[in-house]
């Protein structure tokens, strides 16, 4: 039985090295995505660039239509490379006052880098297209594998880690091994802030309201910005669930489970419903046949 046990711990170390390697390397090259992010210039004068598409995380697409069915295909991103090029100088941040935006409520400091982007009108060098880029670059691909050249079954795939430290995740956070899913959210936060989803998960593995708070709080912000997306209106919905308010849901409701319109193409991690959601509101989500399985989480505190 020893002799057993140890070929089995040496199998997980060999299966968990890899990933650990590809996770490390993963948080540094995003720690260089953040620091070209946080370095962007404010808007230049006379630049032709004068806004950002609509849509925090869909910039570039085409007005009203829904995140997933457009942006930067995976197949575009070649592996190695960077999302958004390096800054050409160090101008000083532009900061949501400055962009005539109202400052975000001081619970989101930790978020700062999200609020000084998404307030911009204009990003100076950055196109639309080139932050969307950045946001495909985190999106939450179904099976962590993306394809890098070529179509079909001559297609050349790839792990895409960050995908991959997603799912790993989301794996612990499933198996309840919630400090260990706690651990894994806060690297990626870390690393890439500008997951918007980031302390809602936080928030399911920590158990901490204060973190639930924060992502109620960043979501709603996109709101007021008018770059909301389907997506960041559901994860909203969810996390005002877990505060025992359940209005971010019923608008939500409203405007996407209208009966005869084409459900919003999304991108979706597992959704998480408190386990003492009254029966009423749990059977009215899992109502709407489009969203993926609900699951339950204890209440945060």
């Amino acid at each position: 039985m020893r002799r057993f046990y140890g070929v089995a711990a040496i199998i997980g170390l060999l299966i968990s090295l890899p990933l650990n390697l590809i996770q490390h390397a993963e948080i540094r090259r995003l720690h260089r995505h953040v620091a070209a992010l946080e370095a962007m210039p404010g808007p230049r004068e006379n630049s032709r660039n004068t806004s950002v598409a609509r849509g925090a995380f869909g910039a570039g697409r085409a007005a009203g239509q829904p995140r997933g069915s457009a942006g930067v295909p995976a197949e575009q991103m070649p592996s190695g490379t960077s999302a958004v090029p390096e800054a050409a100088d160090t101008a000083a941040r532009q900061t949501p006052a400055a962009a005539g935006v109202e400052e975000p409520p001081p619970a989101a400091d930790r978020a700062a880098p999200v609020w000084q982007v998404f307030s911009r009108p204009s990003s100076g060098q950055f196109s639309p297209e080139q932050i969307q880029a950045l946001t495909n670059s985190i999106a939450l691909y179904p099976n962590g594998v993306r394809v890098v050249s070529g179509t079909g079954p001559e297609a050349v795939r790839e792990v895409d880690p960050l995908a991959a430290n997603l799912i790993h995740g989301f794996g612990l956070l499933g198996q309840g091994s919630k400090a260990d899913a706690a651990t894994v959210f806060e690297s990626i936060l870390a690393a890439c802030p500008l997951w918007p989803y980031g302390l809602y998960y936080l928030s399911l593995a920590t158990g901490k309201r204060s973190h639930m708070e924060e992502a109620a709080e960043l979501l709603h912000y996109l709101e007021t910005l008018d770059r909301a997306t389907p997506e960041t209106r559901l994860y909203r919905a969810l996390a005002g669930l877990f505060l025992n308010d359940a209005e971010a849901l019923k608008e939500w409701l409203a405007v996407y489970d209208v009966e005869g319109a084409s459900p919003p193409q999304m991108m979706l991690g597992p959704l998480y419903v408190p386990g003492n959601l009254p029966p009423a509101t749990l059977r009215r989500l899992e109502a709407v046949s489009w969203l993926p399985l609900l699951h339950t989480s204890d209440a945060v505190r």
